[in-house]
């Protein structure tokens, strides 16, 4: 897992291609927010998902992994917490994985949580298993996915 501040996003391009377009898609965002919905940027192997809605409390936020894609969560705005735990940690499973979505579901807690506020990024790989949009407020962010 990275975490960070937009500005500082270009520090990390070279750990995959597909950071470069994931980069000029955020800032280009982040200068004016996009309407929510999908945008693909190379079809399923890069695309961003525009979303605004009311977080959710830490008791109720569930961790969640995937095996196919790494997430860039940013912040348009607002603040959120994404909570943190190891996948070798998760040992209770409370949807199994679902290959056509890409997606687990553990009954865990985080082991810790990340404040992202508006510009903040949090890179999450298969192995950060995260628990998103913990915040009491209404937040805007854009999450991009690429494929490994």
């Amino acid at each position: 897992m990275i975490t960070g501040n937009l500005s500082h996003f270009k520090r990390y391009l070279s750990i995959h291609p597909s950071f470069i377009l994931a980069e000029d898609f955020l800032s280009r965002a982040r200068a004016s927010t996009p309407e929510q919905g999908r945008y693909d940027i190379e079809g399923d192997n890069i695309y961003a998902m525009v979303s605004t809605a009311t977080g959710k409390n830490r008791e109720d936020a569930k961790p969640e992994a995937h095996r196919i894609y790494i997430d860039i969560h940013c912040v348009l705005n607002g603040r959120e917490e994404i909570g943190i735990i190891g996948t070798d940690n998760c040992k209770r499973i409370l949807s199994p994985y679902d290959s056509e979505k890409d997606f687990i579901l553990f009954d865990e807690q985080p082991e810790f949580f990340l404040l992202l506020q508006r510009g903040d990024f949090a890179i999450v790989f298969p192995e950060d298993a995260h628990a998103p949009m913990i915040s009491g407020d209404n937040v805007t962010k854009c999450v991009i996915k690429i494929r490994l």
